[in-house]
């Protein structure tokens, strides 16, 4: 019997950081799952909500004035997977690496380091972490 993984992402007007999340996370999880949390209930607005379509990626919604703990709550009950993994949509989980980076499409650049890792293929690959963590840490 195997483990199901899952990864759920709460969104509002991501559509920078949705393409390269949807590329390297659809690889990984068992499934992906999004919740869109915008101010008052509102839509994004920018193209996220289609971009996911066109994924086929499954969309629910609320708001982000409910509280950020009862979106979270909401955003990993949507995930029919034993496991889940909870990241934003400008975060990446490298899993051959298991280190959490930050693209920095949507994260301030004073929060971010550049980081060089080797996959184990020679050749030195850059990406970036969240300021404070370092390759092969989890960030919490």
């Amino acid at each position: 019997m195997s483990v199901s993984i899952g990864c759920v992402c709460n969104f509002f007007n991501e559509i920078f950081a949705l393409p390269g999340f949807l590329e390297l996370h659809s690889q990984f999880f068992d499934h992906l799952s999004f919740y869109q949390a915008g101010p008052q209930g509102a839509e994004s607005d920018d193209g996220s909500i289609e971009l996911l379509e066109k994924w086929k990626m499954p969309i629910h919604r609320g708001k982000i004035d409910d509280g950020f703990g009862i979106v979270r709550t909401a955003t990993v009950r949507s995930s029919p997977c034993e496991w889940v993994m909870l990241l934003d949509a400008d975060e990446r989980f490298h899993h051959r690496a298991q280190v959490l980076t930050c693209s920095g499409e949507s994260t301030p650049r004073a929060e971010v380091d550049n980081v060089l890792y080797d996959y184990g293929d020679g050749v030195t690959t850059p990406i970036k972490c969240l300021r404070g963590h370092t390759v092969g840490e989890v960030a919490p």
